[in-house]
């Protein structure tokens, strides 16, 4: 899959890619580097993040984690999650 520029796939490098209000529902990003990364909007909805590399990733504005499959990806404190949304217990947080 194509978003733009950049291919959607498991282990994938998107650091400080733009995602804003893409349609990633469902998808496996299992492993991938999303460091930076800008997913303002996006549905991620049912998405497989596990193992991936959240830190520093922008979810503000309505960004859909719904169902997100999260066992094992990493996020620090300049991660942004959506307003009301936790990270589960089994992300790492990281320093």
């Amino acid at each position: 899959m194509r978003i733009g520029p950049y291919e959607i796939k498991p282990g994938v490098n998107l650091s400080g890619a733009n995602l804003a209000r893409a349609h990633l529902s469902g998808i496996n990003l299992s492993g991938a580097v999303l460091k930076e990364t800008c997913l303002s909007e996006a549905n991620l909805g049912s998405a497989n993040l596990s193992q991936t590399d959240l830190t520093a990733a922008q979810f503000l504005d309505k960004a859909n984690l719904t169902g997100t499959y999260l066992i094992g990806a990493s996020f620090n404190q300049a991660t942004t999650w959506p307003a009301g949304f936790t990270p589960p217990p089994e992300a790492i947080k990281v320093e």
